[in-house]
């Protein structure tokens, strides 16, 4: 073990006078900050609470001068039950943000769109119409049996013989893999 280690071990570092006497200050002196930024807490609390028994709140954005409780929008979320801005100071962040927004609105060019100079606005009806047309189209567009002279379209664009003529595809297709494995 080294002199003077300090390991996350107790039993780890050196036990001599000298190291056991820095590491007592060391630990003194985190308790020390420690209890510095607890007791300056407890003064920050003890401020606020005083202010609110007084009815009193500090506003976080005009500043110190307290105000009235009453000029605080109430929000349960916060400590003491109110926001932290005052009701005028809101409303002037509010009716700036709003300015700006639509400033912003007004001068944001058109959003392009690809279909923007096919659209026409549909009703319901018109809508489930296009999608019947739709629907007869792709039936009707279905693949005929590939057996020349069998004029039966096909349920299922991945199959090249209607039902009736696949049998006979798949025996010939067995036959010639018969007559490749013989060679």
């Amino acid at each position: 073990m080294k002199h003077g280690s300090d390991s996350t071990y107790r039993n780890h570092r050196c036990r001599c006078v000298a190291c056991t006497a820095a590491h007592a200050a060391v630990a003194q002196a985190r308790s020390d900050a420690k209890r510095g930024t607890q007791r300056k807490k407890l003064e920050t609390m003890k401020r606020k609470v005083e202010l609110v028994e007084a009815n009193l709140k500090t506003c976080g954005r005009c500043g110190p001068p307290s105000q009235p409780v009453g000029e605080f929008q109430a929000d349960r979320s916060t400590a003491d039950g109110y926001r932290n801005w005052c009701n005028s100071c809101y409303r002037a962040y509010q009716r700036e943000y709003q300015r700006e927004y639509r400033r912003r609105q007004k001068f944001q060019p058109p959003k392009e769109d690809h279909l923007a100079h096919d659209y026409v606005p549909m009703s319901d009806w018109a809508k489930a119409e296009k999608n019947r047309e739709r629907y007869r189209q792709r039936k009707n567009n279905k693949p005929e049996c590939m057996e020349p002279g069998c004029p039966t379209r096909i349920n299922y664009t991945q199959k090249k013989y209607c039902l009736k003529h696949a049998a006979e595809y798949n025996e010939r297709k067995a036959e010639m893999r018969l007559e490749r494995r013989s060679k």
